[in-house]
């Protein structure tokens, strides 16, 4: 049993939800064969389509096809398939009134029009695109390995407090700080590409991806001056999804925090936001601050709650050896993130050429 994904193409189901998700009668579903297509019939235009490794079963969700092999190379064409042409060309060919929920049926995808040099050519450029999307892929996984690098020096820190210095409350290490409540924002207020608010929902794994749907004006921003995030403050998720914590930096300034977050603002200048974030997003905190949170309908913290957190501040030098392989690594990491935005761009400029026949 496979799923069709927009980023890996065909997956193994129970691989990819970690969990059975196909039905138990098997009656409707479609058998696949070994480098046949099958694209989710809803979903083409995010790129959800691949072929079979292998037979296999695959969701009435999905339209399968074959191809004539000696009049297209298979890579080729799903190079195309995935491709920036053919991925806004999809949005004329759906049928639905929702935007997202298109249904493209194999009829109406028959009717794009696919440049189609000899195979071998096409085997040339295959070859091509395809070196390109492995550097990027290594790329990708530099900064993965980064941000697992920089998980396990905090959780190395941690481990090391807990184990030589006795807790202390969070208020006396750090200020609490509630965002601005609900009524002091109005719908008026919100901008696109004003000054970005930090709401739990823009606290991912520990980074904070803000939004430009959820920012305000200058001059609404100047009136909550209070509010407004610094370098090394800590964000904190208090309202609804509790325990996502994520560090400020100068990248993500200027940022407002919002009505479901709260600023914790470290007192101590040698107190790494990052540390403090990571302990305020740890399991234990977490289960913690879940079982005080107050409210009927959305749980909720206050500055009490939080700020009688027990803390392990780790001593002096071990902040300080932190902070330098932190800054190394994050140097490190940023060079990756370059590479990655030139790579991103030549795969880009690649794709267009290959299929403008200048390649």
């Amino acid at each position: 049993m496979y799923s069709v994904t927009k980023h890996q193409g065909f997956v193994p189901s129970a691989e990819y939800f970690k969990k059975q998700v196909f039905a138990k009668d098997l009656s409707t579903y479609k058998v696949v064969e070994p480098n046949q297509f099958a694209y989710a019939t809803i979903h083409l235009d995010e790129g959800s389509i691949g072929f079979a490794p292998e037979s296999c079963l695959v969701s009435p969700m999905y339209t399968v096809f074959g191809v004539d092999y000696s009049l297209v190379d298979r890579d080729y064409l799903y190079a195309f398939l995935k491709s920036e042409r053919a991925l806004m060309s999809y949005g004329t060919l759906g049928r639905g009134s929702a935007e997202r929920r298109r249904s493209i049926s194999l009829e109406a995808l028959g009717r794009l029009s696919i440049p189609l040099p000899s195979v071998p050519e096409q085997r040339r450029i295959a070859s091509i695109l395809d070196e390109a999307q492995r550097v990027l892929d290594l790329c990708k996984r530099s900064l993965l390995a980064g941000d697992m690098l920089e998980s396990a020096l905090l959780m190395q820190l941690m481990a090391k407090a807990e184990k030589s210095e006795r807790p202390v409350r969070l208020d006396s290490v750090a200020e609490t700080l509630t965002g601005p409540f609900g009524s002091a924002l109005h719908r008026a207020d919100y901008a696109p590409g004003g000054v970005p608010i930090v709401n739990p929902m823009h606290i991912v794994a520990g980074q904070i991806k803000t939004s430009d749907d959820f920012a305000v004006g200058t001059e609404k921003a100047s009136e909550l001056t209070a509010y407004r995030l610094r370098v090394n403050d800590v964000v904190l998720g208090r309202r609804g999804e509790l325990g996502r914590a994520a560090a400020v930096r100068e990248e993500h300034l200027p940022a407002l925090c919002g009505t479901g977050s709260m600023i914790v603002r470290p007192r101590l200048s040698n107190l790494p936001a990052a540390y403090l974030a990571g302990v305020l997003a740890s399991p234990s905190i977490k289960r913690r601050l879940e079982s005080q949170a107050q409210g009927a309908t959305m749980l909720n913290l206050n500055q009490a709650i939080v700020g009688a957190l027990p803390i392990s501040v780790p001593s002096g030098e071990d902040l300080e050896e932190f902070e330098v392989r932190l800054a190394e690594l994050r140097k490190l990491k940023h060079s990756h993130s370059q590479r990655l935005r030139v790579q991103q761009q030549l795969a880009k400029n690649l794709q267009v050429r290959a299929f403008r026949g200048a390649l």
